[in-house]
């Protein structure tokens, strides 16, 4: 890249903030931190608004707007890691890793959308790329329905029937014991307290409320989301300038001729 704009005799000016473009007799106006350049054509490629250190702070969306462009609603953070409540159990399961199915559902109980992958829990909540895929459809789905939630299946494939009759087939095994075939010795010891079942105690033993509790947490865990990490550690911006006002073959805006738009600005 750097031998091509040599050879074409450009000149790279890093290091140095654009504030703003205008519209000019002859095209575009670049303004920034050297004065005022005129062009007459723009490529407007600044990111969204993830990772703001370098530079992706959301400027290109006030340059875009500022040229008759829209942007669409809501614009959030995308992979990015999710906090739970204050105090959750899984909160006090700082580095344990496992395979998990996340799903979305609306409100009213709606299934919107679901990923499946290796899930991690942090001391903040969960992050990993299972989390991460399903950030993004959980914020946006908030923002219309408040009532959104997310809930985990610490055994993918497996439904609260199956569980059910996996457990009621043993006879005369700990549950701890079974659990800790198919999951991590700490998880398995968080979901038991979790569930106020012994892990020693076998399913004979165990009240039928007491399995129904194991059973629920094991297949659908509620996950209290309370927030997210901020664009600081999202990797990548959802939403933005609508696609609809681009000429896809060149990206050249259909709104301000010699604009051209690329990258996170653009909402794909």
């Amino acid at each position: 890249l750097l031998g091509g704009l040599r050879d074409a005799g450009a000149e790279l000016r890093s290091e140095s903030r654009v504030h703003g473009i205008a519209l000019a007799d002859a095209g575009l106006a670049v303004q920034g931190d050297w004065g005022e350049l005129h062009a007459s054509r723009v490529i407007l490629a600044t990111g969204g608004k993830a990772l703001p250190k370098s530079g992706s702070d959301g400027a290109g969306f006030a340059m875009a707007t500022a040229l008759g462009h829209t942007l669409t609603q809501p614009i959030t953070p995308a992979l990015v890691p999710l906090v739970l409540a204050d105090g959750h159990w899984l909160r006090g399961l700082a580095g344990v890793a496992l395979p998990a199915r996340l799903q979305l559902c609306s409100g009213a109980g709606k299934r919107l959308a679901h990923a499946e992958g290796s899930t991690l829990c942090t001391h903040f909540g969960l992050s990993g790329p299972a989390v991460l895929d399903i950030s993004r459809h959980l914020l946006a789905a908030r923002h219309a329905d408040a009532g959104a939630r997310l809930e985990a299946c610490w055994l993918p494939g497996e439904t609260q029937e199956t569980l059910d009759e996996w457990l009621l087939a043993a006879t005369g095994r700990g549950v701890g014991t079974m659990l800790r075939e198919r999951l991590p010795e700490r998880m398995v010891r968080a979901v038991c307290e979790a569930a106020q079942v012994a892990p020693v105690s076998t399913v004979q033993q165990m009240p039928r409320e007491a399995r129904r509790r194991l059973v629920a947490l094991l297949s659908a865990c509620p996950l209290p989301v309370v927030g997210d990490r901020g664009y600081t550690f999202a990797e990548a911006t959802a939403g933005g300038v609508p696609l609809s006002e681009l000429r896809l073959d060149t990206m050249e805006s259909r709104v301000q001729p010699g604009l051209h738009l690329a990258g996170e600005l653009c909402d794909v």
